[in-house]
């Protein structure tokens, strides 16, 4: 398989995972607003992961329609990738992140 046509999958498949996350979201009937924390918690980091593959696929099409050689830019996109996951610090068993469903998802992980 050809390196773009392996980015436009991964494109389409960002699409359809932020695509599913709002179609979950308004079949539920619920506002954003409505959801408990840890749900919305769940929704903005379906739709930060399903995003953020579509702009790193994006990027690497384009610089691959530069002519960048395909090392290059698996070289690039690594550094560029590896800066959000590191210092985000949004694990899925972050106290800074949902306090008050905290220990209790982190408890029943660990158990």
């Amino acid at each position: 398989m050809d390196p773009s046509e392996v980015l436009m999958l991964i494109v389409e498949a960002s699409l359809g995972l932020a695509g599913f996350a709002g179609v979950v979201t308004a079949v539920g009937q619920r506002s954003v607003a409505g959801l408990v924390e840890l749900q919305r918690l769940n929704l903005v980091n379906l739709l930060a992961i399903a995003f953020g593959a579509l702009f790193m696929s994006l990027g690497a099409l384009a610089l691959q329609s530069a002519k960048v050689d395909d090392a290059t830019i698996w070289r690039i996109w690594s550094g560029v990738g590896i800066v959000p996951w590191s210092s985000s610090g949004r694990g899925a068993c972050s106290p800074s992140v949902a306090r008050s469903a905290w220990p209790r998802r982190c408890e029943a992980r660990r158990s």
